[in-house]
């Protein structure tokens, strides 16, 4: 980014001198003006969620962004939050079956059985030898009966 900023920077400091004080007044007023808008912008890489959620809110097509996001709210225990994410993920890429397994794994911490065996359902119908959602399945599946009980 540099190399696109320094002929900038060059050409507004001559441009700057060759007009007098009318013309550093007014850099100095652009110059201050940027300065602001990074210092506001500045907060949105604080931490790389908030990162995420800004990137996710701008975009919301962003679907990679969306699966980032359920993972890195689902380690913080933001169940329910992880689901929104998860589920935004397959609306986008419907065909993301490492989204629905994930998904199914948040719905089954949140104690929706039956959501999670349809998630896993859809993995599954996806990529049949997908081994770790015929697990979770199969787990989802016995969470279901025990709670049935």
């Amino acid at each position: 980014m540099i190399g696109m900023v320094a002929p900038v920077v060059v050409a507004g400091a001559e441009l700057s001198r060759r007009a007098g004080t009318r013309g550093r007044v007014l850099g100095a007023v652009v110059v201050g003006a940027l300065g602001m808008g990074t210092w506001t912008r500045a907060g949105v890489y604080a931490t790389s969620e908030s990162l995420r959620l800004d990137t996710a809110a701008n975009n919301p097509g962003a679907w990679m962004t969306q699966f980032n996001l359920g993972l890195a709210l689902g380690r913080e225990g933001k169940i329910e939050q992880a689901i929104a994410h998860f589920q935004e993920t397959v609306r986008f890429k419907p065909r993301f079956v490492e989204a629905h397994s994930y998904l199914g794994s948040a719905f089954l911490q949140a104690g929706k059985t039956q959501e999670a065996i349809e998630a896993y359902r859809e993995a599954l119908r996806i990529r049949p030898d997908y081994v770790e959602a015929q697990v979770n399945l199969d787990r989802a599946l016995a969470a279901g009966v025990s709670v049935a009980r």
